[in-house]
């Protein structure tokens, strides 16, 4: 071989190398996509069954409590007022309910209630935020980004729009969500009606 057959055949084996890496690189992107995507679908729908089962079996009616925040929480409670249950994101470093809306371990927990914590709920809303909630409850699935709850039909149909960040972006920790740019990609959204 020449130096220039050389030259050629190294140029030619860089420029193949190159392009089957740039595919195996997209390719295994849209499989991280598609994987944490499916694992949205699942976690999300997983949550749909465990309000569906707690609405289907106790004739449960629904109650939001605005506390000024974009994601409000709501609770599950049952015609003859033995349990209830409240829904909403909690932080999972200090396993309370998230006040504000930052890219952080959010996921979406739910705990049982008292009558006196409900009582305390309804006469001051803000006091949810002193409640702990407990791992056993925790749907540690995916991170949260939006939970929004809403009632029709005078209370009686709840509507929850949720969206869960497929990527974990360590380097955005601790940033307000509004300055924070997600890509389409990196969203899943979902509806579900009770």
């Amino acid at each position: 071989m020449t130096l220039v057959e050389l030259i050629i055949s190294v140029f030619v084996s860089s420029a193949v190398i190159v392009i089957v890496m740039t595919f195996m690189s997209m390719s295994l992107n849209e499989l991280r996509i598609t994987n944490e995507a499916t694992k949205a679908i699942d976690s999300s729908f997983s949550l749909k069954d465990i309000i569906n089962r707690y609405v289907k079996s106790w004739y449960n009616y629904f109650t939001i409590y605005w506390t000024e925040t974009e994601n409000q929480p709501f609770t599950l409670e049952n015609w003859i007022w033995d349990w209830w249950y409240l829904f909403w994101i909690v932080d999972d470093d200090t396993k309370k309910l998230q006040k504000n809306k930052i890219y952080w371990n959010n996921f979406i927990w739910y705990r049982s209630l008292s009558l006196k914590e409900l009582t305390d709920i309804e006469t001051n809303s803000w006091v949810i935020y002193t409640y702990s909630f407990h791992n056993d409850k925790i749907l540690k699935w995916v991170r949260i980004k939006d939970f929004k709850p809403e009632l029709y039909n005078s209370g009686w149909i709840l509507d929850i729009y949720m969206s869960t960040i497929l990527v974990n972006d360590e380097n955005n920790f601790g940033k307000n969500m509004s300055d924070v740019f997600f890509d389409p990609n990196d969203i899943a959204e979902f509806n579900f009606d009770f």
